[in-house]
């Protein structure tokens, strides 16, 4: 989340300084909405049948990708940068919906039932403090950090992230047709 809210952050800086442009400025802060409907139903179910672990772990992989993707492109025209940066947005805004899906997927099969209101509420709670450290830390270091080291900084917390989630251990995945999750019929 602390790497989300600096690209969040950052993306809108760079938008500001490289096109100048209100318009792209809202288009580009406001895709993620576009995206979250588009894609809400169909996340499901992909989900389940791939598991929460593994979409987890790529979905911060390709988020590292991703972000290191605007620096290479600020030496392009204004119109090929506002595209490439609108296109590499809506990659990004799929990614986290992905991300978001499969995170509370995950929970629900690692905690009790009991626990996981308190998982989720305090996972919320974080997600509260990562973003606002991470607009913190964009605007107090604004003036003297140049906008790409952002980007670079977001890699390197996803990279960390991706460290991370190779100790965590998987899911079980659900095989449609089988009666439990993570239990496919060739087992049953």
């Amino acid at each position: 989340m602390l790497a989300a809210s600096i690209y969040s952050v950052a993306l809108s800086f760079i938008v500001q300084e490289y096109v100048s442009s209100p318009a792209v400025n809202s288009l580009v802060n406001n895709i993620s909405v576009a995206v979250s409907v588009v894609f809400a139903l169909a996340i499901g179910s992909f989900v389940d049948q791939h598991g929460a672990w593994r979409i987890l772990f790529f979905t911060t992989l390709l988020s590292g990708i991703a972000s290191l993707l605007p620096p290479l492109i600020f030496d392009l025209d204004k119109a090929a940068f506002i595209g490439v940066l609108i296109v590499v947005d809506i990659v990004i805004s799929i990614i986290s919906e992905f991300d978001n899906a499969a995170r509370t997927v995950y929970i629900v099969r690692k905690e009790n039932r009991e626990a996981i209101p308190l998982v989720l509420q305090g996972i919320s709670s974080l997600n509260s403090i990562a973003s606002i450290v991470g607009y913190l830390l964009v605007f107090v270091t604004l003036s003297f950090v140049a906008l790409p080291n952002y980007l670079y900084l977001c890699a390197a917390l996803y990279l960390l992230s991706l460290l991370i989630w190779l100790r965590v251990p998987a899911d079980q995945v659900f095989h449609p047709g089988s009666r439990h999750p993570g239990i496919s019929q060739h087992r049953l």
